[in-house]
């Protein structure tokens, strides 16, 4: 942490993420109250989840590009579009199509954003503190992400939907601010090379892909796969199961334990 660098991508994510973890979940409940229904709610979380799913197609092609413009471009798009929300709230115009675009956007870009983040660290750090700077990184990330929702969870019905949304548009805006401050310079061999082709690509698909399957990784993924499959259908219909028992406070409740769920998971 003595480097710079590091500091301004470690200091970056975390608050990208203290953004991320309040509007994943602050987005279903709002998406409830515009509609009263589980259809949207399970729209709403399905348009979070099904772009992570595509994030693998994204390394061959963020490995060409300047991986410091994506992180500080999505962040700073990502400042824009959530701004969209409260801006129509205050507005008085709500409407859930606007946002779950908005959602579907932010959700492309962090596939992005996440990929090319991951990317930097090799150019930061040596070799020998990868290791130890991806774990400091990832349990700080898991333990800023509990801190927010148990937030959300405790003042949901004072904080107030267009208050959260402007906190996580801020969020984004400081995380583009720490991501530009980043300096890398570029190999030779990195600025010669633009845009990778298209046959080498499919090569290095395919190889990844087979090895994948090959591999025991794929019986080690499989439980994750199933976990957060029930994880979003559990985020869905949530607001629902919320709304008959009592209503915004009764989501945070559960919120909350599930936020305690997962610390206790993190220290087990």
């Amino acid at each position: 942490m003595k480097n710079k660098n590091s500091r301004h991508l470690f200091l970056g994510r975390l608050v990208s993420t203290a953004g991320d973890s309040l509007y994943e979940i602050a987005v279903i409940w709002y998406v409830f109250e515009l509609t009263q229904h589980a259809f949207y709610t399970g729209v709403a979380a399905a348009i979070v989840m099904i772009p992570k799913c595509f994030n693998f197609l994204l390394g061959p092609v963020i490995e060409s590009m300047n991986k410091v413009k994506i992180v500080v471009y999505a962040q700073f798009v990502q400042f824009f579009l959530m701004l969209l929300i409260p801006l129509g709230i205050w507005l008085g115009y709500e409407s859930v199509f606007l946002v779950l675009g908005i959602l579907f956007c932010i959700s492309f870009l962090e596939n992005f954003q996440g990929t090319a983040e991951v990317a930097v660290v090799p150019k930061i750090m040596p070799k020998e503190h990868r290791g130890k700077f991806n774990s400091l990184i990832s349990s700080s990330q898991q333990m800023v992400d509990i801190a927010m929702k148990a937030v959300f969870a405790g003042f949901i019905l004072t904080i107030g939907v267009q208050n959260i949304y402007l906190f996580n548009a801020f969020s984004f805006l400081v995380a583009a601010i720490f991501f530009s401050l980043l300096k890398i310079n570029s190999t030779t061999g990195e600025q010669e090379q633009s845009v990778r082709d298209w046959n080498e690509y499919k090569t290095s698909f395919k190889s990844g892909f087979s090895y994948f399957f090959k591999s025991k990784i794929v019986f080690i993924c499989l439980p994750f796969l199933i976990a957060n499959f029930s994880f979003g259908m559990t985020e869905a219909i949530l607001p629902v199961y919320a709304h008959e028992r009592g209503g915004a406070e009764q989501y945070g409740i559960f919120i909350l334990a599930i936020t305690l769920g997962n610390l206790l998971d993190l220290y087990s």
